[in-house]
C-alpha cells in the first residue's frame, strides 16, 4: 500500500511538472498558459514539442502602430510642411520624413 501512495505522489508531481512546462511555453510564446499547459498534460513530450515549435503570437510587421499620438503628428506634418515651403527641407527629405511620422 505504501508503494501505491509513492507512485501517486511521483505521478501528481509529473503532471505538476508538464502542466507548468507547458504553461511557461505557451506564455513565452505569447498564448494562454492553460492553453499550453492542457497540451502538456494530454500529449506529454510531443504536446512540449509542439508548443516549442510554435510560432510567436505577435503582431505580424506590416500592422505596426505609431507610438506618436494623432494631435502630435498632425503639428508635426505641420511643421514639416513649413519647413518645406521656406526652403530647409527638399520635397524628397519631407516624404521621407512624413512616411516616418506615418507608420
Amino acid at each position: 500500500m505504501e508503494i501505491l501512495v509513492v507512485l501517486l505522489i511521483i505521478w501528481v508531481a509529473l503532471i505538476w511538472v508538464f502542466y507548468q512546462w507547458g504553461a511557461g511555453i505557451a506564455e513565452r510564446k505569447g498564448r494562454s498558459r492553460a492553453m499550453g499547459g492542457w497540451i502538456a498534460l494530454l500529449f506529454g513530450f510531443i504536446g512540449i514539442i509542439v508548443l516549442y515549435f510554435m510560432s510567436d503570437e505577435t503582431t505580424p510587421a506590416y500592422i505596426q502602430h505609431s507610438a506618436t499620438p494623432p494631435s502630435q503628428v498632425s503639428a508635426e506634418l505641420e511643421k514639416l510642411a513649413s519647413l518645406r515651403d521656406r526652403g530647409a527641407l527638399t520635397q524628397e527629405e519631407f516624404e521621407q520624413k512624413k512616411r516616418v511620422l506615418l507608420r
